[in-house]
């Protein structure tokens, strides 16, 4: 039998401490080619000037874990950077889990849960190798679901004594505090400015859906981790000259665009990702996954400015995660179960 997950399935099955072990088990294995992703796929169809259709995928498989996982996303976009299903405010992402020694489906989850917390994960598990281990200030650009799991995965590896935010919308950023002061039990200080939020503080993450840059080079002080999840918008390469150590998150090319229509229905879409090419990146990047594993240093020096280019995502994230999702729901039952031959068939694929 197959399990469908739901959000709240995967909520109640998995939490931001073991994400970061599971992510730093995960790429260690990379590192040791006992597994394998693939760089996500974009699928564009240009509907109407402003408005498009996204269809996003990416893959990942462990052989340690003995599974592969296909995590798929499929968006209506519109402008100014809008994303939706059905309606605004619903969304369409599943991951599809399957079983390496069989090649049946085991499970069918929601995304959500899962996607915005690796994301963090990732971040914090970057300060783990990039940050100083007596980090206690984080500055955070940006107030949304992003910005509130890195504040919670953060707090997981380091002592904070302090966060301070900042986000262009003052009410956003007031929202933040008094949700997350509560929860983090930690005090919080809204600034007016991105460089306020930089200025004094040891961690630094970038957690916007910015257009151009929102930190300068120059702002960075020496011994601070900055984590972006939109290095090519949120700081951009004119920037790179703030960094001794710019660690990837994945190596390769972020995106494997295929869009559809003429060039003027092409120049007339939704442009939602900064589509880079390589030699937009300084000389000497780190992969982030040798680094975990040990096959590169990160931090060797208490002033060294370091980043983590978390610019995109990988499929092994969801393998790994949804390995123990689906072993923990099978021991506490939850679920709805379908069955496998509904996923099965006798002619040949």
């Amino acid at each position: 039998m197959a399990l469908l997950l739901g959000t709240d399935d995967t909520k109640s099955l998995v939490n931001m401490k073991e994400t970061i072990e599971i992510l730093d088990a995960t790429y260690r294995d990379l590192a040791k080619h006992e597994a394998v992703y693939r760089p996500r796929s974009d699928m564009v169809l240009p509907l109407r000037p402003g408005e498009d259709y996204w269809l996003a995928t990416m893959e990942g498989a462990s052989r340690s874990l003995g599974v592969a996982a296909i995590r798929i996303r499929s968006d209506r976009y519109s402008l100014p950077g809008r994303k939706w299903a059905r309606r605004p405010g619903l969304f369409c992402g599943l991951v599809l889990l399957y079983d390496i020694e069989t090649g049946e489906l085991l499970a069918i989850m929601n995304d959500g849960y899962l996607q915005v917390m690796r994301v963090a994960a990732t971040d914090a598990l970057g300060g783990r190798y990039l940050a100083r281990p007596e980090s206690r200030i984080l500055g955070i650009i940006g107030s949304g679901w992003q910005a509130r799991d890195h504040l919670r995965a953060f707090a997981c590896l380091f002592s904070l004594e302090s966060v301070k935010v900042f986000s262009p919308n003052p009410a956003h950023r007031e929202a933040f505090k008094a949700t997350m002061e509560k929860e983090v039990g930690l005090p919080i200080t809204t600034v007016a400015s991105a460089r306020e939020a930089v200025a004094g503080s040891d961690i630094v993450a970038t957690c916007t859906r910015a257009e151009k840059p929102v930190l300068d080079g120059d702002w960075i002080e020496p011994g601070t981790y900055v984590s972006a999840i939109k290095y090519f918008r949120e700081i951009g390469a004119a920037n790179a000259r703030g960094f001794d150590i710019h660690a990837i998150h994945p190596p390769d090319y972020g995106w494997l665009p295929f869009r559809a229509g003429t060039p003027e229905e092409q120049a007339a879409g939704c442009d939602i990702y900064d589509l880079y090419q390589a030699d937009e990146l300084p000389p000497g990047v780190v992969p982030f996954h040798e680094i975990v594993a040990g096959n590169h240093p990160g931090r060797t020096r208490p002033e060294q400015r370091t980043l983590l280019n978390d610019h995109c995502g990988m499929g092994i994230q969801f393998a790994a995660l949804g390995r123990v999702v689906y072993d923990r729901a099978r021991e506490r039952g939850l679920g709805h179960e379908l069955p496998s031959e509904w996923f099965l068939q006798n002619i040949t694929t």
